[in-house]
């Protein structure tokens, strides 16, 4: 999943950094054209990149440490915990999973420390 946003993520920049080259192309005289470029083309690719960085930064990673904690859980082990520190809308998210995964971790105690009857 990571790799086909970021993949997306760089085909659309891409695209948004070559249209403003093909308007230069058609209106520009060639005397002028590297100014148009250095004025246009140049803040669009450093805005793009600096978009997905960011973009990379505060949801592809996150959404990559609830991929592994779901892993721990799916493969029974409760125990550990899922840590992110920022308080966004995506730290609430993996918070409120990490509570989910800590009250079954409790659950799963709860019930190896009892002992089953049988009536």
């Amino acid at each position: 999943m990571k790799n086909s946003i970021i993949h997306r993520l760089i085909v659309i920049c891409i695209i948004l950094c070559a249209l403003p080259l093909i308007a230069l192309l058609l209106v520009a005289t060639a005397g002028i054209f590297w100014i148009y470029l250095l004025m246009i083309a140049v803040p669009i690719v450093i805005l793009t990149t600096l978009a997905i960085l960011y973009i990379k930064k505060r949801m592809i990673e996150p959404l990559g440490i609830l991929i592994r904690g779901a892993n721990n859980i799916s493969s029974g082990d409760l125990s550990h915990e899922i840590a992110y520190e920022r308080n966004d809308e995506i730290g609430r998210f993996v918070s409120a999973f990490d509570h989910m995964r800590s009250e079954l971790y409790e659950q799963q105690k709860q019930r190896i420390l009892k002992p089953c009857r049988m009536e």
